[in-house]
Order: C-alpha cells, then sequence, then structure tokens
C-alpha cells in the first residue's frame, strides 16, 4: 500500500491557511484512495515572525516524502507565502520534516535543498504492513462524532466552559455572552445533566462594580485548587476595554453558591510586582501542579487590531501555592500562533490553555484559529512530568488540530476546553462551538468524553 502526500486546493470553507499544508491518504491495491485525518492537513510550516514582532504567515506546496539511510522518513516542501504565491525570502530552501513512524514529526525547518542527496523524493512511498497500521492506529479518518455523548448544546450562549465535581455535586462555570460577558454566574447539581436541564439553579456571585473596575469582559472563568483552597481564575476589563488577569478565593468552608462567601478579585501580577502586561492584555489563565512544581500559564497580546498586533500568545511561569496571585518566576513564552491553522480568518490565536495530567505527561490543550468561527481549533502541547516546564524546548507542540471542524458532524468551531472527571473516573472534555458553519455565529457548550489508547495518550475525537 501507498502514502499519498500531498496540498489541498483551497475552497470557501477550507482557505489557504489550512489547505497549504501536507495532508494524507492511503492508496490501496484497487486503486482507492482513502484521505487520512479526514483530509485536514498533517503538517504545517511556521510563519515568519518579522523585525516589528509581527507574524507573517507561511504556507507549503508540491511536498515529497522519502525514506533516509536509516530507514525513517523524510517530508519536504516548497516554502510559500500566506495566500500560495512564491516566497522569495527562502530560495533554493526547502521546508523538512523527519519521523520515525509518521505520527510524529521533527520540524527541521529551513535546509539547502542541494544538501539533500536522496533520489528517490516522490509524492508517495510504499510502506510495510507494519508501517501502515501504525499510520492507520494515529489518522485513519473516523467516523465523525456523528452524536456527541451529549446532546449538542447544552446551552446556548456560554463559552469556555468548565465543571467542577466537588463535595458530590457539580458545579458549571463559563463565560456568559447572553449577558454581554458581564457578571459570573454558578449552577450546581447533583447530576451532570441537571447543570443543563430546564429551570436549572444558577447564582450570580461576582457582579459588575464600577468603583472596583469590575466593568467588562468577565472573560474563561476556570475553577483551581491551589493549596488545597479552592480559586476562579478569570480576566475582567476595567471601563476602557483591557482585560486583565485576576483570582478570586473561596473563603474558609465557604459555600460555592454563595456570593458573600467570595473573597474580592485580586489582579495577577509578576513576581517584583509589577503588572503582569502593562503593554497589553492577559487573559485564559489556567493552573496545574504535576511532579512537585506549580505553573500557572495564560494567553497574552499586545497591539491587537492594529499593524503591529502580535496575536495571542501563551506564556508560562512558576507558581507559588500560598500567593499565587504573584508569579515565583519570570513569564517564559510557550507557544504563538505560528502554524495556519492557528493563524486564520483574520484572527491570531494562541489562547485558551487547559492541563490534563496523566501518569506520564502533563498535556496542556490550547485554541487557535477565529474564536467566534467555525475555524477555532484546539491544538496540544505536552511535557514529561517532572520535565522543565519553563524551557519552550522541553515541550512537543502537535503540528495538527486534536479537535476541529473537521473532527464532529454538526459541531463546528469546537475550541477553549477544559477537562473534569467525573465521580466514576470518566474523563471528559467541555468546550464551545457552534451549530453552523458561519465565519461568526451564537456560541453554545458541549462536551464528550476522553478516551486513552494503550500507550494512555488521550483521544479527542471519538466517542
Amino acid at each position: 500500500m501507498e502514502l499519498i502526500i500531498y496540498t489541498r486546493e483551497p475552497k470557501d470553507d477550507y482557505t489557504e491557511s489550512l489547505a497549504n499544508s501536507v495532508h494524507f491518504a492511503l492508496l490501496n491495491e484497487t486503486g482507492i484512495l482513502e484521505p487520512l485525518n479526514n483530509n485536514y492537513g498533517i503538517l504545517f510550516t511556521e510563519a515568519v515572525v518579522d523585525e516589528n514582532d509581527v507574524i507573517q504567515e507561511k504556507g507549503i506546496k508540491n511536498p515529497l516524502i522519502f525514506r533516509t539511510e536509516d530507514k525513517s522518513f523524510g517530508i519536504i516542501a516548497t516554502r510559500v507565502n500566506k495566500d500560495g504565491t512564491e516566497d522569495n525570502s527562502c530560495e533554493g530552501f526547502v521546508q523538512l520534516w523527519q519521523s520515525n513512524d509518521l505520527i510524529e514529526f521533527d520540524d527541521m525547518g529551513l535546509v539547502r535543498l542541494s544538501d539533500l542527496q536522496n533520489p528517490a523524493q516522490s509524492n508517495k512511498i510504499n510502506l510495510t504492513p507494519s508501517e501502515i497500521n501504525k499510520v492507520l492506529k494515529r489518522w485513519a479518518s473516523k467516523e465523525r462524532l456523528a452524536q456527541p455523548e451529549f446532546p449538542f448544546p447544552l446551552t446556548h450562549g456560554y463559552a469556555d466552559p468548565v465543571i467542577l465535581p466537588w463535595k458530590d455535586k457539580y458545579y458549571f462555570l463559563s463565560t456568559n455572552d447572553n449577558t454581554n460577558d458581564v457578571g459570573l454566574y454558578v449552577r450546581e447539581s447533583e447530576t451532570i445533566m441537571g447543570l443543563f436541564e430546564p429551570g436549572f439553579y444558577e447564582v450570580l456571585i461576582l457582579d459588575k462594580d464600577e468603583e472596583k473596575g469590575f466593568i467588562q469582559t468577565f472573560w474563561a472563568p476556570e475553577f483551581h485548587f491551589i493549596g488545597g483552597k479552592l480559586y476562579i481564575l478569570l480576566a475582567i476589563g476595567p471601563k476602557e476595554w483591557g482585560p486583565q488577569c485576576h483570582m478570586m478565593k473561596l473563603k474558609e468552608n465557604g459555600d460555592i453558591m454563595n456570593p458573600t462567601d467570595w473573597e474580592t478579585p485580586v489582579k495577577v501580577v509578576r513576581k517584583d510586582g509589577s503588572p503582569l502586561a502593562p503593554d497589553g492584555i492577559t487573559l485564559d489563565m489556567t493552573y496545574f501542579c504535576a511532579g512537585g512544581k506549580s505553573c500557572l500559564a495564560w494567553s497574552y497580546r499586545r497591539g491587537i487590531n492594529s499593524p503591529l498586533d502580535t496575536g495571542s500568545m501563551i506564556f508560562i511561569a512558576e507558581a507559588d501555592d500560598e500567593n499565587p496571585t504573584q508569579l515565583a518566576s519570570a513569564p517564559v513564552l510557550l507557544t504563538r500562533p505560528l502554524y495556519g491553522w492557528e493563524n486564520i480568518q483574520g484572527t491570531i490565536n494562541n489562547e485558551g490553555p487547559y492541563p490534563l495530567i496523566t501518569d506520564k505527561y502533563v498535556y496542556l490543550s490550547y485554541s487557535g484559529g477565529a474564536a467566534n468561527g467555525y475555524t477555532y481549533a484546539v491544538g496540544m502541547l505536552r511535557i514529561p512530568i517532572g520535565g522543565d516546564y519553563l524551557n519552550r524546548k522541553a515541550w512537543k507542540k502537535y503540528n495538527t488540530p486534536v479537535l476541529s471542524y473537521y473532527s464532529s458532524n454538526g459541531v463546528y468551531g469546537p475550541g477553549h476546553n477544559s477537562f473534569f472527571t467525573d465521580y466514576d473516573g470518566t474523563v471528559y472534555m467541555m468546550y464551545h462551538g457552534e451549530e453552523k458553519l458561519v465565519k461568526s455565529g451564537e456560541r453554545c457548550s458541549a462536551m464528550h468524553r476522553v478516551h486513552f489508547d494503550e500507550d494512555g495518550e488521550p483521544i479527542f475525537d471519538m466517542v
């Protein structure tokens, strides 16, 4: 059986940002071509960051594959501009990826074409039966989540959803588009579905407060236990638009549903007490503790909607569990939207980080693409537990999304997700998306189960 690699022709709902990437298909003995990964791109080249720290998106054309001397694989392609035109800045160079198994890839960047001596470069290659099995295990196009385990949508107008199982109950928290993202509302139920049934129990626990500067953009709230105490991490904006990360702590023996049991939100600052981002916005802060080390991760952006827009970037820093509103280290850039699927529909996004911790790895999901559109998608980074969390190179960044609008029938723009484990030990993924293939529509909350393969790797696009 042969593996074919190719790019796609752009069309209305599959733009150049997606089409100009490496796609896989298998050609069997009867001549039937089976696209893999639901015919969504698998390898995207990185963008160029110019002297003004602005991202200049790139794509690829004319991909070729070959075996290396050690019998692993190489894939090369011509780098092009965002619109598919020739990129004159890299004449004589090609983009190179290397892989042992066609599942995980090392991005080698640009290399001189003259340095590649392999004469067998082609857009197809014969695979052994064991190689085919590996490829199918990872990239086989699946039945596309025709019926999510829970009906979609669970709730209209709610985005960035999270659920907290605590004291034999479940609590639901999210951004509320129905109130123009003003106020913080929490639901409580003894069952997961009770959070979404008619007549659900909901309380306003944080209201608009002009005096304290809590005016707008009550965005992306998350529950986290830090140092044994329950916090809500969220972004809040003052009168002049500019959301910043805050934390609010539940008082000792407090009731989540009682507004007076929550302390006043405190703005997160750097280690030296200076603002987290004096020149931009911060939002989507999350927390994890693994291998004895605690970290905060968040999204930062400056120059938004200007020619010097950096795009939203995810930073990480060490956290002090006794004083989590003040970073315990300098912030470190973890990822920014350099791939085409992250930089699409006029939106330059790496945002919404959220941890999923297994016995081997810290997985950090994040979202790229248009937060209010069908291209929104979930990306993933991972690092071994106990690794150097503040070392960007120690993290493995997946080249293609783990969940996109090509993953689910009738679910478009799935993104800004979170995870929780129910009282039976089942892991679920919550996210928001849309019911229609539109560039901007009403966001709705949804969820489905997370599965794990025999190696413990999470699988997000099956039920």
